[in-house]
């Protein structure tokens, strides 16, 4: 049996993000200067999305990177990446992140992504989940227990239909 470690990982700027700086206040929480807000049709994004910040849940590091990538294009704040559903759950369940919404993958090592799910939803009701996964035999599932859900793989404009899906519900 292959045991695989688990880290809880601040997101950063990417660094070929050169022209955008960060500031951070007392609080450890980070703003953006610089950074272009505009969508895939070069339309300016609405202000209050740099509010809302997602928690990037996968245990393929390479999807969490480009998703973070993605999420941040939108507009958005990439509050922390995630490698397993218990990792996340153990994260929110320990008050160390408060996400806005969580953008986790169903299959992972440890618990999957419904499992983690409940379990943050049973003491963070508030926060909102879009299960994003390539087996769409778990979309009722998810749908039934109040989650999002978005069939992988996805577009740029599928991610942002979910979250604005998600964040006005």
């Amino acid at each position: 049996m292959v045991t695989k470690s688990i880290i809880v990982r601040r997101v950063y700027l990417p660094s070929f993000a050169s022209s955008t700086k960060s500031t951070g206040d007392s609080s450890g929480k980070s703003s953006l200067i610089g950074q272009s807000t505009h969508d895939s049709n070069g339309q300016r994004e609405i202000g209050k999305q740099r509010s809302k910040s997602i928690a990037i849940v996968d245990d393929e590091e390479e999807l969490c990177k480009l998703f973070s990538i993605m999420i941040k294009r939108l507009g958005y704040h990439a509050a922390c990446v995630a490698h397993d559903g218990d990792e996340i759950a153990q994260a929110v369940l320990e008050d160390s992140i408060h996400p806005d919404l969580i953008l986790m993958d169903y299959r992972m090592p440890t618990i999957n992504g419904m499992q983690a799910a409940e379990k943050i939803l049973s003491v963070r009701p508030e926060i909102k989940v879009i299960i994003a996964t390539a087996d769409d035999s778990v979309k009722q599932d998810a749908i039934s227990a109040g989650l999002f859900f978005l069939q992988k793989p996805f577009s740029i404009a599928a991610l942002a239909n979910a979250i604005n899906d998600a964040l006005s519900d």
